[in-house]
């Protein structure tokens, strides 16, 4: 059975593959116009420290996919935004820096499975020359091939980290071909394309692989060193970072109240008037409604939530702001497309007086 529904989702994919045009493909904020500079910021990049991380009981098929369904909120205020990126998770990074024409990405993630299954998508971005081939590298039948894939891209690492990898593969492959079936579904309703349907944004991803411009990160963003690190490393890059996604992350305990560790991350990175922080909360739903269509992938949906980075930075030199409901109480609140954005203005207090949402600018 499972066979014939990967073979299905396969197939119904290669139908929504939007086809990039030949100017589309040139990406010229990727040109290398001085391989000597380039190769200082490649080498800094490739240098970031990350952290040894431990088994949890997140390391599971499951948490390799997002359960977002939509992000297409978010682009608008990312898009062509370029710069560094800094995400959490799997798949839905690819889409959101691909958007925003990332121009460095680093994926990081406190489970072990998904920073592999990142390393996965980032090796087969090099292999498969458009998103009909990459899906193909997840089908059971190409099973040998994926595996001489990554085992010639590995064979460096200790036995133990090559072998986690390979077997992330089997573990995560029947969610990710689930994962386009959700997605192709919710997309054809609310019109938007994301790197697997759309060749143009595959490419873009494929040019980033192939260049050595995005790195899979062990790191946990309240840890000492990755987050830390990511933002010191993006200062001697000389870039900024454009675009910090942290998915529902915020909303659950170790982020109630921020970290230190996490503020002076935050505080520390180089950032202008283009940076934005974009996150999701299920919490408090009364308030901050589901977005239309986010609920397919699980038994909740999420509200969408945009931040300047300026803002966040800024606001952590205040003692009070110890966590995301302190920012949502301080958005606009779009009750209808389930959307809010950070104003700096207090809308209503939270828990004290029915609230009176401001509409917000689409």
């Amino acid at each position: 059975m499972i066979k014939k529904l990967s073979l299905f989702f396969f197939l119904a994919g290669l139908l929504f593959i939007q086809p990039a045009t030949a100017q589309e493909k040139n990406f010229p904020n990727l040109e290398i116009k001085d391989q000597e500079e380039f190769q200082k910021k490649l080498s800094l990049f490739q240098k970031s420290a990350e952290e040894n991380l431990k088994p949890t009981k997140w390391d599971y098929g499951g948490t390799t996919i997002s359960n977002e369904d939509r992000l297409d909120i978010f682009q608008k205020h990312i898009e062509n935004v370029g710069g560094g990126y800094v995400g959490v998770g799997s798949t839905q990074n690819f889409t959101l820096a691909a958007w925003a024409k990332a121009e460095w990405v680093w994926l990081m993630d406190f489970t072990r499975i998904v920073v592999a299954v990142n390393k996965i998508h980032i090796t087969f971005l090099k292999k498969a020359e458009n998103p009909k081939e990459f899906i193909d590298l997840w089908q059971w039948q190409n099973r040998v091939k994926a595996m001489q894939i990554l085992k010639e891209e590995f064979k460096a690492l200790p036995p133990y980290q090559s072998q986690f990898i390979l077997g992330t593969w089997y573990k995560a492959r029947p969610f990710f071909l689930n994962r386009q079936r959700v997605i192709q579904s919710v997309t054809k309703r609310v019109k938007y394309h994301t790197w697997l349907t759309d060749e143009s944004l595959y490419q873009y991803m494929r040019k980033l692989a192939l260049q050595g411009r995005i790195r899979a990160l062990g790191g946990d963003l309240n840890g000492p060193t990755t987050f830390q690190t990511i933002a010191k490393t993006a200062q001697d890059m000389g870039i900024k970072i454009r675009v910090l996604y942290f998915s529902n992350a915020e909303e659950y305990f170790p982020f109630r109240p921020y970290r230190a560790n996490f503020q002076n991350s935050i505080k520390s990175m180089p950032i202008d008037q283009s940076s934005q922080v974009i996150r999701t909360v299920s919490i408090f739903k009364w308030i901050y409604p589901w977005a239309p269509e986010s609920h397919h992938s699980n038994d909740r949906g999420f509200h969408y939530n945009v931040m300047p980075l300026q803002s966040m930075a800024s606001a952590f030199e205040k003692p009070e702001k110890t966590s995301v409901i302190e920012f949502l109480k301080y958005s606009a609140v779009d009750l209808k497309l389930g959307f809010s954005k950070y104003t700096g203005e207090l809308n209503y207090w939270f828990g004290k007086k029915k609230p009176q949402p401001k509409p917000v600018k689409r």
